[in-house]
């Protein structure tokens, strides 16, 4: 089937505005409520029941995978969406409904097409990570073999995606001609993928993960902005909630622990009052959903509550859409009647996430024990050993140079974050040893301006600093190939350094003189 090449905002992971899905288990009865807008909907008895029915009808209507309307309009061409069609499998994994026919088939034509959607489907040689994380993550359950899956090694190709120096180490990147479009939620999806792997997750992948938290608690899902996120004004929803479902399927520390304990702080927070999540845009159901299973998971029950009350009241409790779940009060009233779903698209996306927000388990708990809330909880940071201290391993530097950092007074195992000034250049991190010491080299950037400069080492858990200062020196300007000219009384050693090529001169001289007497 020929796939048009979709339009801004329309290929999941390829355009940062698009958004992606999660997953969730089991039902619990609700009390619908009133939207401004909408009828109000009575509550159906099995939520989630209901919502799983009606994307499998979806899926089976739509020849056993879903498609999607350019612009959302089902009078023009339609393109295969195999994003979308892995969120419907994911729900019905979550539901228990993994095995039934209706995943089965939609994997199957997932794996046929795989290629497609990680390459975007015109050049073979790009990648989009988010698309490789996604696929690697229902082929794992579904039990399929990941590294054989349409043709793809879906865990060397997710690996091959990591950056490993700059400013984004440790991010899952696309590789296009259209540009780097990899985002939060592509990074979430990988860790939760690769965590079901021997493997595990690159502590680099965590770490920049980590660094997308902004001060408030939300995590940035936009990485336009090379580094990690400063301005509480760029955190979202949706990316926090895969950020949370994310980081409770890594390795433990401290620095994951007091994340997930300031992520789920920030999201009950920020919840409104209708018990709905949404940013600038409004309530909606695909915020209101990842948040919700990210909450309930983490033990935030009363919150988690009380979003799945709001999505019952976008919940059609009639006719043939049954169970169908609106994206907002404005897409309930679209439905004629309340029961006749006039356009599809936006409800396919807002029940394949909204369904989550029913009971159901997150994408890392699907087929494994469930997150034990009680496992986090702010760590208390031991002192520092020393005061933090530290040297470079030179005083001056030419741009483009190389200088190690030696310090010490850091947590032990804690991360530290390098960071050149006078402008701003995020050096990467560097994990202390177990005595809270650390060594990093790193290159002057070769645009840097001559003069003083420092390097700043900020532990993440214990706060400690460390400030070392350095001169970038200026180029000279004699240009390449003449030696730079250093100390002083440079004119007395130039004089002596004469006399003496004088002297050998005449010494050769008075040899060859000897020489030819002798003959």
């Amino acid at each position: 089937m020929s796939v048009p090449r979709p339009s801004e905002g329309q290929l999941m992971f390829v355009r940062p505005s698009r958004r992606i899905a999660t997953v969730l288990l089991a039902s619990i009865l609700l009390v619908g409520v009133t939207l401004p807008g909408a009828a109000s909907a009575a509550p159906v008895v099995d939520p989630a029941g209901a919502a799983l029915d009606w994307i499998e009808g979806e899926l089976a209507a739509d020849g056993g995978y879903l498609t999607t309307s350019y612009q959302g309009d089902p009078n023009v061409e339609s393109f295969d969406d195999w994003g979308l069609t892995i969120d419907a499998i994911l729900a019905l994994a979550a539901g228990g409904r993994g095995d039934g026919t209706a995943a089965t088939t939609a994997t199957g034509l997932v794996e046929d097409n795989a290629g497609a959607y990680i390459t975007g489907g015109f050049d073979p040689t790009e990648r989009y990570a988010g698309a490789i994380a996604k696929t690697l993550l229902v082929a794992q359950i579904q039990g399929a073999d990941p590294t054989a899956f349409g043709g793809y090694d879906l865990v060397d190709e997710l690996l091959a995606r990591l950056q490993t120096s700059g400013a984004d180490a440790g991010r899952f990147s696309d590789l296009t001609g259209f540009g780097d479009f990899s985002n939060g939620f592509g990074q979430a999806l990988a860790i939760l993928a690769l965590a079901r792997t021997g493997g595990g997750v690159p502590v680099g992948a965590v770490d920049f993960l980590l660094a997308q938290q902004c001060p408030g608690g939300g995590f940035r899902g936009d990485y336009t902005v090379p580094g990690g996120c400063t301005d509480d004004a760029d955190a979202t929803v949706d990316a926090t909630g895969f950020a949370l479902q994310a980081l409770v399927t890594v390795e433990p520390s401290c620095a994951v622990d007091g994340a997930v304990v300031d992520g789920v702080e920030w999201l009950v927070e920020g919840q409104n009052p209708s018990g709905a999540f949404g940013g600038e845009s409004g309530s909606n159901t695909n915020s209101t959903g990842l948040a919700a299973v990210a909450l309930r998971s983490l033990g935030a029950t009363e919150a988690a509550d009380a979003a799945a009350g709001f999505l019952a009241g976008l919940q059609l409790d009639a006719g043939d859409d049954l169970g169908a779940v609106a994206l907002n009060a404005a897409g309930f009233a679209s439905a004629a009647d309340g029961v006749q779903i006039l356009e599809r698209d936006g409800f396919r996306r807002a029940s394949t996430q909204g369904v989550l927000t029913f009971g159901l388990p997150t994408y890392g708990e699907i087929g494994t024990t469930p997150v034990d809330p009680t496992a986090f909880t702010p760590c208390v940071v031991d002192p520092p050993a020393a005061e933090p201290s530290g040297t470079l391993s030179a005083t001056s530097v030419m741009a483009g140079g190389q200088l190690t950092a030696t310090a010490i007074g850091f947590a032990p195992g804690e991360t530290v974050d390098a960071t050149l000034h006078s402008t701003p250049v995020d050096l990467g991190s560097v994990v202390a040893d177990d005595a809270g010491g650390l060594t990093l080299t790193f290159t002057v950037p070769a645009d840097l301006e001559p003069g003083q400069h420092t390097v700043d080492l900020v532990g993440r858990t214990s706060g400690a600093t460390v400030s070392l200062g350095f001169e970038v020196l200026a180029a000279d300007p004699a240009g390449p190939g003449t030696l730079p000219v250093t100390g002083r009384r440079t004119g007395e050693q130039a004089a002596a350094g004469a006399a003496l090529v004088g002297l050998g001169v005449a010494l050769v001289g008075m040899g060859r003189r000897r020489r030819v007497a002798r003959r």
